[in-house]
C-alpha cells in the first residue's frame, strides 16, 4: 500500500470501507477527509454511502458536510 491506495501486491480485493479506512489511517490523526479525496476508490455515491456508514459505526467522526475525520483513539 502507498499512501492509502492499495497496490498490485496487496493481496485479496478490500471493500470500499476498508480501502477508506487504509486512506484515513495513513493521515495524520485527526485529519480531515472529504468524499472528493475518495474518488480514485470509488464512485462518488458509493463513497458517500461509505463514509456514512463508517460514521454510523463511529469509526469516522462526521465534522460536517462534506468533512469527516478518523477518530483519535488513547
Amino acid at each position: 500500500m502507498v499512501d492509502g491506495i492499495l497496490t498490485e501486491g496487496d493481496g485479496a480485493m478490500k471493500s470500499l470501507p476498508e480501502r477508506i479506512m487504509g486512506y484515513a489511517e495513513a493521515k495524520p490523526e485527526a485529519a480531515a477527509i472529504q468524499a472528493e479525496d475518495l474518488l480514485h476508490l470509488g464512485d462518488r455515491a458509493a463513497v458517500s454511502r461509505a463514509l456514512s456508514r463508517l460514521s454510523r459505526s463511529e469509526r469516522l467522526m462526521r465534522m460536517a458536510e462534506p468533512l469527516d475525520r478518523r477518530l483519535v483513539h488513547r
